[in-house]
C-alpha cells in the first residue's frame, strides 16, 4: 500500500496543481474578455455618436447655405425694386420742373373741336370744366397739366421713399445711404417747383432745382454703377 501511494502521490499533486492553476488563470482571462467587450462597445457607441454629430453638422451647413442663397436673392430683389422706384421718381421730377408743355391752342378752336380734344385727355371731369369755363382755356390747360406733373412727381417720390423703408433690411448700407441722398436732391427740386407753381408771385430763394440740375445726372450715373456692381456680385454669390 505504501508503495502504491508513493507512486501515485506525484501524479495527484501535479493534477491538483494544474487544476488550481487553471482556476487561478480563469478570472484573469475572463476579465480580459469582459474589458475588451466593453471597450469595443464604447468605441462603437463613440463612432455612432460621431456619425450622428457629423450628420447634424452637415444638415446645419446645408441649411445655412440655403439661407445665404435666399438672402442674396432677397437683396437682388430689393435693389432692383428700389432702383426702379427711384428712377420713376427722378424722371417724374425732371418732367415736373420743365415748364415746356406742347398743346394745341384751344382759343382758336370752336366748341365742338375743343370738346373732342378734352375727351381724349386724361383730365378729370372737374379739370375739364375748369378749362371750359376759363377766360383763357389754353393757359388754364397748361397750368393743369403742369400741376398734374408736379402731383405725379410727389407721388413717385413718396413711393420711392416707401420702397427704401420697406426693403432697407435687404439693402447694403452704402446703397441705402446713396439712394436717400439722391432722393433728398429729387425732393428738394419737387418742393421748389410745387411752391413756385402755387405761388408764382413769391420771390423764393430756393436751390432745389439748381441742385437737381447740377448734381442729379452725375449722381444717377454714379448710383447706377453702384447698383450694377452690387447686382453682379449678388447674382454670382447666389449662384455659387
Amino acid at each position: 500500500m505504501t508503495i502504491i501511494w508513493d507512486a501515485l502521490y506525484p501524479w495527484i499533486i501535479s493534477g491538483l496543481g494544474g487544476f488550481i492553476g487553471a482556476a487561478l488563470l480563469l478570472p484573469t482571462k475572463l476579465g480580459e474578455v469582459l474589458v475588451k467587450f466593453r471597450s469595443d462597445r464604447k468605441l462603437e457607441e463613440f463612432k455612432s455618436q460621431q456619425a450622428r454629430d457629423l450628420e447634424a453638422l452637415r444638415e446645419q451647413l446645408n441649411h445655412l447655405g440655403d439661407r445665404g442663397k435666399r438672402a442674396n436673392e432677397l437683396e437682388f430683389i430689393a435693389i432692383t425694386t428700389v432702383w426702379e422706384k427711384f428712377i420713376e421718381a427722378y424722371a417724374a421730377t425732371d418732367a415736373a420742373i420743365m415748364s415746356f408743355v406742347q398743346i394745341p391752342d384751344l382759343n382758336t378752336m370752336n366748341g365742338d373741336e375743343r370738346e373732342k380734344y378734352l375727351e381724349v385727355t386724361e383730365l378729370s371731369s372737374a379739370q375739364k370744366e375748369q378749362v371750359r369755363s376759363a377766360a383763357d382755356p389754353t393757359e388754364m390747360l397748361v397750368k393743369i397739366l403742369i400741376w398734374r406733373r408736379i402731383a405725379n412727381a410727389g407721388e413717385q417720390i413718396f413711393l420711392a421713399h416707401k420702397a427704401v423703408r420697406k426693403e432697407r433690411i435687404f439693402l447694403p448700407e452704402d446703397l441705402r445711404l446713396e439712394f436717400m441722398r439722391m432722393l433728398d436732391i429729387v425732393s428738394g427740386a419737387y418742393t421748389q417747383r410745387k411752391i413756385e407753381h402755387q405761388s408764382p408771385q413769391r420771390n423764393l430763394r430756393m436751390e432745389g432745382m439748381t441742385k437737381f440740375y447740377d448734381q442729379g445726372s452725375k449722381g444717377v450715373d454714379n448710383l447706377a454703377t453702384m447698383v450694377r456692381t452690387r447686382l453682379i456680385r449678388t447674382a454670382s454669390e447666389a449662384g455659387a
